[in-house]
């Protein structure tokens, strides 16, 4: 079923798609344990109603701006079998989940705000998950061969063509804060001390994601995780087209990566003495510059969603 300017709709907000992919990644194999407490009836319909009559308190409470998400509502409604409940509506449900995205508090938090059972809290969290794990394999489509030269490289004449012409965008890998029982924690640490799962996306120029493989430990090179997603044929590069990587992953025919024991990074360029002085310092300049796209776009998420900073309450199935 076609759903009446729907697309549209979802262009109100550039970044929508990227944060509700990166919420999928992060909670996808999460679970919790719900503790019944008292409900208070119609409380959690009161506030959602209250939010959605002011576009300041929705966008705060939820992250995303009220057509988008009554877009966003109105493809559930259509394209899932999630129904109202006596108790509990589609759009109250869709709001508990954004709002626990968005804070990074536990059930109990929200049961709070909600005045819900933490087991109702719970059922709405998973069953919303689950509606995005399914926005999530219509939208997002790795590119083609066929794939046009992005925009942003085609304006930048001089600098950016025709040298990348045939880059169709930048992939790198993120850590997302993980919590697991002491007798497992050991593989997901990371580098930096903290559990996590290493997550490897891609992202086109435009800020949308075209690829995301998550549930790797945190103690797993990029390199590695990359390995995987290609051998379970998950990761498909393009035919005579490539992808920007940093030094950490290594050259080949998919992937382009910068000079090694060159100067690379945007800021070691900043000063005006620091101009780039040899050819290969001019390349990494550019490519840095370039492949600065995946780097906004995870600081872009973890910066509306606090669930992607912070350690969740939710135990990771290993």
């Amino acid at each position: 079923m076609e759903i009446p300017e729907l697309e549209g709709l979802f262009q109100l907000d550039e970044y929508l798609e990227s944060i509700l992919l990166m919420i999928v990644v992060c909670i996808i194999l999460s679970t919790v344990k719900p503790r019944q407490q008292l409900s208070t009836p119609f409380q959690g319909e009161k506030v959602v109603k209250s939010w959605l009559e002011k576009e300041d308190l929705l966008s705060r409470a939820v992250g995303m701006r009220r057509a988008t998400f009554l877009a966003l509502l109105a493809w559930i409604q259509l394209e899932t079998p999630l129904r109202d409940r006596r108790c509990i509506s589609v759009e109250e449900r869709l709001v508990i989940f954004l709002f626990i995205c968005r804070h990074g508090g536990g059930f109990r938090y929200t049961q709070l705000t909600f005045s819900h059972l933490n087991s109702t809290i719970s059922r709405a969290f998973h069953e919303i998950l689950r509606a995005l794990v399914v926005l999530h394999f219509r939208t997002v489509q790795q590119p083609t061969e066929l794939e046009p030269i992005p925009r942003e490289i085609l304006i930048k004449k001089h600098r950016f063509w025709p040298y990348f012409q045939g880059c169709v965008g930048a992939l790198d890998g993120t850590h997302i804060h993980a919590f697991l029982p002491v007798s497992k924690a050991g593989a997901w640490r990371n580098r930096k001390g903290f559990l996590s799962q290493n997550v490897l996306a891609a992202c086109s120029f435009d800020l949308k994601f075209t690829f995301i493989h998550a549930g790797w430990e945190g103690s797993a090179h990029d390199v590695l995780v990359l390995k995987d997603a290609v051998s379970k044929k998950r990761f498909i590069p393009p035919s005579k087209r490539f992808y920007l990587a940093d030094a950490g992953y290594t050259y080949n025919e998919y992937l382009l990566t910068p000079y090694g024991k060159t100067r690379y990074h945007l800021r070691e360029f900043l000063k005006v003495l620091n101009r780039p002085k040899t050819k290969e310092e001019l390349f990494n300049l550019r490519h840095a510059s370039l492949r600065n796209v995946i780097e906004r776009i995870f600081s872009i998420l973890k910066r509306n969603f606090k669930i992607l900073q912070t350690t969740p309450k939710f135990t990771i199935k290993v």
